[in-house]
C-alpha cells in the first residue's frame, strides 16, 4: 500500500460523498465520518481484490505476524493523514 497514494484516494472519496449529500460539508474529522458512513471503507480497505484490502488471517501469521502490524501501521497512517485533511478543511 502506498500511503499517500491511499490518503488522496480517501480524499477524493469523502469529497464525493459530501457532494453527494452522504457527509455534510462541516466534517471535521475522522472519528465524526462514522455518523454517516464506514469511514473505514474509504480508500478500499473492504473491497475484496483492491490493494489495501486486508490480508487473508492465515497470511497475518506466517511470518510471525509482520504482515498484520505493517498493514494496521499503514492503514492508521492513512487515517490519521485525513483526519490532519479533515482538520485543516475551512
Amino acid at each position: 500500500m502506498n500511503v499517500q497514494e491511499t490518503i488522496e484516494r480517501v480524499k477524493t472519496e469523502i469529497l464525493k460523498d459530501i457532494e453527494d449529500g452522504i457527509v455534510p460539508e462541516g466534517v471535521h474529522d475522522f472519528s465524526e465520518l462514522h455518523d454517516y458512513v464506514d469511514a473505514n471503507t474509504y480508500g478500499g480497505f473492504c473491497t475484496e481484490g483492491d490493494i489495501n484490502e486486508m490480508p487473508e488471517r492465515d497470511e497475518f501469521f506466517d511470518d510471525g505476524g509482520k504482515v498484520f502490524v505493517a498493514w494496521f501501521e499503514q492503514a492508521n497512517q492513512v487515517q490519521d493523514g485525513v483526519n490532519d485533511w479533515l482538520l485543516a478543511r475551512p
